[in-house]
């Protein structure tokens, strides 16, 4: 399925009055950055061929501080639409130009699952996914 990447923010940003957040909304913001983001260098060459410039204030591995630091106000950055786990820091989904990934579970046939990897994939199931729904294969 595929997942929209979203630019996270502090609650009554004024990224939050707006319908709409391109990627050139970053443009002067404060950003922190997630190291093992998988899309930390297309973001980065998106930004540079529009010509615009981001602060980063913050770089790290550990997903919880850089959303704890969002909601703290110092900064905005870019995270997965189901990674925020911090309350207060909304997020609008990358527009003009979209960004999306492709998200699967994969396993193998006939392989014995442990029981914490059986309730892992139930709960994947169970999870209403829309506007993109689960496609199941054989």
């Amino acid at each position: 399925m595929q997942r929209a990447l979203c630019i996270a923010f502090p609650t009554g940003h004024r990224l939050d009055q707006q319908n709409r957040v391109e990627i050139s909304d970053v443009a002067g913001e404060t950003y922190l950055r997630r190291i093992n983001c998988e899309y930390r260098d297309y973001l980065a060459d998106q930004l540079r061929s529009l010509g615009l410039a981001v602060r980063v204030g913050f770089q790290s591995e550990r997903e919880d501080w850089i959303q704890m630091m969002v909601a703290a106000g110092f900064g905005v950055c870019f995270l997965p639409e189901f990674s925020p786990t911090i309350p207060g820091v909304p997020t609008q989904p990358v527009t003009d130009p979209e960004v999306v990934r492709e998200v699967s579970l994969v396993s193998r046939s006939g392989r014995r699952l442990s029981p914490a990897v059986m309730s892992f994939i139930r709960a994947i199931r169970s999870h209403d996914w829309a506007p993109g729904g689960i496609a199941e294969t054989a």
